[in-house]
């Protein structure tokens, strides 16, 4: 009987304790909530600039275990007195156990959880009209007591007519240090299905599968993102009246960016393991770029000189064009003090007859004033290119194959172009070819004034002029 009576009052004693900790959890949001929106107001106005959007929350309602509101997105449209709203219906469940996270069987503690859906309202009237009363999405969000956040979102299959939408479920997680800068997260989807019909027999299909994009950087010396981004993709295809126009299988992209001193380098690495245009596999590419000794400083005033000339709503693409390059212009003498360089480690393109590969290493340099000439920003070039001879006649066919001309015919095509073009550079010695491995080499070495091509050493000039002929 007392041991019933002590577990009866521990039970007791871990109500109250939950209770007060849900009630001091709802207590804090709503205190913290003002300072929230103002930092997510100002982000909106930073990324959006001229958008003039603004999010306000209205009919706040704090309970014990939970609080209800509304997100309110505010748009102000340039030329229109009137404001458009669209409004989002939120239930936040108090930590240390939300009661949505307990029924999804989560037992960690967490801080607080959400649930968000679109409100029915004269402006998103008809979307309702069409998913006949149902939000078109749910947005589930689980925030830790670590910073971290998880969030799913839910779209619902949707038919607007010449428009059908399979749905999808898109899930992220993530960690920011607003100190730091650090931003981490995964987002990941299974993929969609779109498809669009112009009311004529007219249809093309857009499908995606297996999305998956993720970030971890912090914000350097200079403010800019420093660490590693990607992006995977298993499938992407376009098809346009049940014929598959393009495909590509497994593309990936990673982006790496490092701080040296006062400088920056960064790498952009992108692999295709096939791409397929009208049912045609043009083959497997790699690309990897590395830009290094960029100056850290030049970068950050050429960026901050962006960002304030698109606060301007009358700047359009042409003029922030313009902006960009008078920036360069004007820091670019500073930032060539650096030797900046660009690097193509490699490219390779591979098909079903063989591979090929170019690699390449240049090194810029000052020049003296009133000195234009683009040769004279350039210190050093390395270069090696290694191309298949049947590769590049099944590359070549292809194309021509692409521009409507017969399977034969292009590649009777490609056999004679290849070839010609091979003998003039060969008579030219532009490049060195391998009878017996059917492989075209080059290889070119420049610095401070000197060039070496496939051996033979040569001046700038003449170097140009062989390669103007």
């Amino acid at each position: 009987m007392k041991k019933s009576l002590v577990a009866v009052g521990v039970i007791a004693a871990l109500g109250v304790i939950w209770t007060g900790a849900a009630w001091y959890t709802g207590k804090q949001l709503q205190q913290r909530l003002p300072s929230s929106l103002q930092q997510l107001n100002q982000q909106l106005t930073a990324q959006f600039p001229g958008a003039n959007l603004a999010i306000t929350v209205e009919d706040y309602q704090r309970g014990v275990f939970s609080s209800k509101m509304r997100h309110v997105l505010h748009i102000s449209s340039a030329g229109r007195s009137d404001k458009q709203t669209v409004s989002f219906l939120t239930t936040v469940d108090h930590g240390p156990f939300p009661q949505s996270e307990l029924k999804r069987f989560n037992l960690l503690p967490s801080m607080a959880a959400a649930h968000s859906t679109l409100e029915n309202t004269p402006y998103s009237a008809g979307v309702f009209r069409i998913t006949k009363g149902e939000s078109p999405f749910t947005l589930d969000s689980r925030f830790s007591y670590g910073q971290t956040m998880a969030v799913r979102l839910n779209i619902i299959p949707l038919n607007l007519g010449v428009v059908n939408f399979s749905g999808t479920k898109i899930n992220v997680d993530g960690h920011f240090a607003k100190k730091t800068g650090e931003l981490k997260f995964n987002l990941n989807t299974a993929g969609f299905e779109l498809r669009v019909s112009n009311g004529e027999d007219v249809s093309e299909q857009i499908l995606l599968k297996g999305l998956e994009i993720s970030n971890n950087t912090v914000n350097g010396a200079f403010g800019l993102p420093v660490g590693k981004q990607s992006i995977a993709l298993k499938q992407l295809s376009v098809t346009r009246d049940g014929a598959e126009k393009v495909a590509i299988d497994n593309l990936n992209v990673t982006g790496v960016s490092r701080e040296t001193g006062d400088t920056l380098s960064t790498s952009v690495d992108y692999n295709i393991a096939a791409l397929k245009v009208d049912k045609l596999n043009v083959g497997a590419m790699k690309l990897a770029l590395q830009f290094d000794n960029l100056d850290g400083s030049v970068l950050k005033t050429v960026l901050a000189a962006i960002d304030e000339y698109k606060q301007d709503e009358m700047m359009d693409e042409v003029s922030l064009g313009a902006v960009l390059s008078e920036q360069i212009n004007a820091n670019l003498p500073q930032l060539l003090k650096r030797h900046p360089s660009i690097s193509i480690k490699p490219f390779n393109w591979k098909n079903s007859q063989g591979e090929s590969s170019f690699n390449m290493n240049l090194v810029f340099q000052p020049v003296a004033e009133g000195d234009t000439s683009p040769v004279a920003f350039i210190k050093q070039i390395d270069s090696n290119l290694a191309i298949s001879m049947p590769m590049a006649k099944e590359a070549m066919a292809q194309i021509t194959q692409l521009q409507g001309h017969t399977a034969e015919d292009s590649r009777r095509f490609a056999e004679h172009q290849v070839d010609l073009w091979t003998g003039t550079a060969q008579v030219l010695q532009m490049i060195q070819f391998d009878t017996q491995k059917q492989k075209i080499t080059s290889q070119l070495n420049y610095k401070d004034g000197v060039a070496n091509l496939n051996g033979s050493e040569m001046t700038l000039e003449e170097l140009t002029k062989l390669f103007s002929k």
